[in-house]
């Protein structure tokens, strides 16, 4: 996550995020005996990847408005590239990274994979 926070860079702010990631997918499917982890697992990695689809597409997007992938050089080439106008492609790939990242984050209301990911819990 720090490499996330510090990143200047959308590549870096999409590697951070799947470095985050991947461990987590590795924790959900932890319990080998229980097959219910093993479901969970795959239903997490299954979502994520659609997450990280929605995220790059949108990704691509906005580096195809702008023309750079640097954070700074974007916020400052998205004035021009929109003239005052919104463009529509601007708010789908805004919108397409949101979405993106509402998944990955589980935030509302991308989270209902997450009932089935925290289900798996040990048995006393």
């Amino acid at each position: 996550m720090c490499v996330m926070a510090s990143a200047g860079d959308l590549i870096v702010l999409y590697l951070g995020l799947e470095l985050m990631a991947l461990p987590i997918y590795a924790l959900a499917a932890l319990r080998t005996s229980d097959p219910r982890s093993s479901e969970s697992a795959i239903k997490y990695f299954l979502m994520g990847s659609f997450a990280s689809a929605l995220l790059l597409f949108g990704m691509s997007l906005l580096y195809g408005l702008t023309g750079h992938t640097e954070l700074a050089r974007m916020a400052a080439a998205l004035p021009v590239v929109a003239n005052g106008q919104t463009l529509p492609a601007l708010v789908v790939a805004l919108a397409l990274v949101l979405a993106g990242m509402g998944f990955k984050e589980a935030a509302a209301p991308f989270h209902v994979w997450v009932s089935d990911v925290l289900k798996v819990r040990p048995q006393p």
